[in-house]
């Protein structure tokens, strides 16, 4: 600490403008890795399916040291019309969030029903970030002995992931149909954005990360989902940063260009 003091005081004495404006976005950056802790948030979950639906909050089942939540357990449906089965795991904190995990679904009842599930997950951003985001959809259509189908809704994709209610990237917009005529499992297929790391563009990183999942199934059947949505928040530098590096900038230009007018030329 005393070294870092001593290197601040020999800053401002050497160039006081350009001083202040290193200070600042040093400071700044120090504020966002102190504040980068990270947490296991209370998740909401809500399946609707008409008159059937139903809303859940899952709160952890345990927390890693590093504040990874991972989350199970099984949520029924009104009347007993469907049931979910879930094991997530979910991590946040004021400038990362992600979430992953399976979701497996039944529809317990004796007809084809159409049903959107929903996971919201809370940020801890504390002011406005410039948004990246990332994630993933995969699954499988598990089919009683009579067979069953497993199809996308008109005219939904079949996983949109928003932040903040507005739309980041959505997965299987083409309709979908799986149809098996045996018991057994067909897949449904892959597809991702954003990398393996949050890269793509989007909202702001500010209140909630979430997916929602469009689809119908067959009575009886059963279809299991491997989804995944992460965030990464890059803070927006405040007004008065900009302008103080600007400062700095013109008084170091001055400087160069005063040191240039006094060397004497050579004969």
């Amino acid at each position: 600490m005393d070294r870092m003091l001593r290197a601040v005081r020999s800053w401002l004495c050497h160039d006081r403008a350009a001083s202040v404006a290193t200070v600042a976005v040093f400071c700044l950056g120090v504020a966002v890795t102190q504040s980068a802790s990270a947490d296991a948030p209370v998740l909401t979950l809500l399946v609707d399916s008409g008159m059937f639906g139903k809303q859940v909050q899952l709160t952890p089942n345990s927390v890693s040291s590093s504040g990874t939540g991972t989350y199970y357990g099984s949520v029924i449906g009104p009347s007993d019309v469907w049931s979910l089965d879930y094991n997530l795991l979910a991590n946040g904190g004021p400038t990362t969030a992600w979430n992953q995990g399976s979701f497996t679904f039944r529809n317990l009842a004796e007809t084809v029903l159409d049903f959107h599930i929903t996971l919201v997950m809370p940020l801890s951003s504390t002011g406005a970030m410039n948004g990246f985001y990332n994630g993933s959809l995969g699954g499988a259509l598990i089919a009683n002995a009579n067979g069953g189908q497993f199809t996308s809704l008109a005219g939904l994709p079949l996983y949109q992931s928003s932040a903040n209610g507005n739309s980041v990237a959505a997965l299987f917009n083409s309709p979908l149909s799986i149809t098996r005529l045996t018991a057994g499992s067909s897949s449904i297929g892959y597809q991702s954005f954003g990398g393996t790391s949050p890269t793509l563009p989007g909202p702001e990183f500010m209140t909630n990360i979430s997916y929602q999942l469009h689809f119908s199934l067959t009575g009886g059947d059963t279809v299991v989902f491997t989804a995944a949505l992460g965030g990464l928040g890059t803070p927006v530098p405040a007004p008065g940063a900009f302008a103080l590096l600007g400062v700095a900038a013109v008084t170091g230009l001055g400087r160069r260009r005063r040191a240039t007018k006094t060397i004497p030329r050579r004969t």
